[in-house]
């Protein structure tokens, strides 16, 4: 789990260097050395911070980590931290486009940390004034509404499919000159392209390994290993009951993972583990009631 610090500090340094190293082709060596002038020490021109308990709005974040205490702060959280950012860019206009990753630090208990991309401006604080602030102005989440990814993700049966910390760890990001985000995951690894707007524009991009010719590099949360599989499959399905008003995760077994429900007290079977609460309108309509089932890579759904 990554330990988030207390506070956020983006500073201006101002530095300046009279000589530059020099390089000779040709096969001679050449060592550069610097004139006479003292190289002046980098001096700070400006600070800014933005505090740890900063968050935006989204839904309840931090449900698995075990009602932890973080810098005074005891999980669940009850929107969205802006914390932990591990990639910033430089807008013309003076603002930042600052990425979080994963959110806490592992696929176990990121599944409700989405995936975003904040827009801050600081107002550094100067010899000339500033107060120091930064601000969180908007934000991007990353998304698969065009089901380009061809694995499980948290929100598989969602419209907008927006990815989280249990799909992918983002570390860094770079702009393209169209304007389109290209981020690097740890979880595959792979290469994300998106839009302006966080929407993916293509499927994961493997990295392939150079010393093992047609071999692509995976890492253990790779989702095409048996492990990283089946906890994406069930960050899925938890996810997907609980859009129904599930209290407890679905019960899985090592063979089939099976989806069971209580709808109006009618029980799935007679030891069923309840992904779904009762529905207390006996009057309306029985809802269809869902199975999820996966055996050996294959998927079967079922509805009545």
């Amino acid at each position: 789990m990554h330990l988030k610090p207390k506070h956020l500090t983006i500073a201006m340094t101002l530095a300046t260097a009279p000589w530059l190293l020099t390089g000779c082709g040709g096969g001679s060596s050449a060592v550069a050395t610097p004139p006479s002038t003292t190289v002046p020490t980098p001096q700070l021109a400006g600070r800014a911070v933005l505090a740890a308990a900063s968050f935006a709005d989204g839904p309840v974040s931090g449900q698995y980590l075990g009602g932890s205490l973080f810098n005074g702060h005891t999980a669940p959280f009850a929107k969205q931290p802006i914390q932990g950012f591990s990639a910033i860019l430089k807008n013309a206009d003076g603002s930042f486009l600052a990425m979080p990753d994963n959110g806490y630090g592992g696929i176990e208990n990121s599944a409700d940390f989405n995936l975003r991309v904040y827009t801050i401006r600081p107002n550094f604080k100067t010899a000339t004034g500033g107060d120091g602030s930064i601000k969180a102005e908007k934000f991007i989440e990353l998304k698969d509404p065009n089901k380009l990814i061809p694995f499980a993700i948290t929100n598989q049966f969602s419209k907008e499919r927006v990815l989280t910390g249990a799909d992918f760890d983002i570390e860094s990001m770079q702009r393209a000159p169209d304007g389109t985000l290209w981020f690097g995951d740890e979880f595959g690894p792979f290469l994300l392209h998106t839009d302006a707007n966080g929407v993916l524009l293509e499927a994961p991009i493997k990295l392939m390994d150079n010393e093992n010719a047609g071999q692509e590099i995976r890492s253990p949360q790779n989702p095409y290993s048996e492990e990283g599989s089946a906890v994406r499959i069930m960050n899925a399905v938890r996810a997907h009951a609980q859009s129904f008003g599930a209290k407890r995760a679905p019960v899985f077994s090592p063979y089939f993972v099976q989806l069971k429900y209580d709808a109006n007290g009618v029980k799935s079977s007679p030891d069923a583990h309840y992904a779904r609460g009762k529905i207390r309108n006996r009057a309306s309509p029985r809802p269809p009631a869902r199975f999820l089932m996966w055996r050996r890579s294959r998927a079967l759904a079922i509805r009545w």
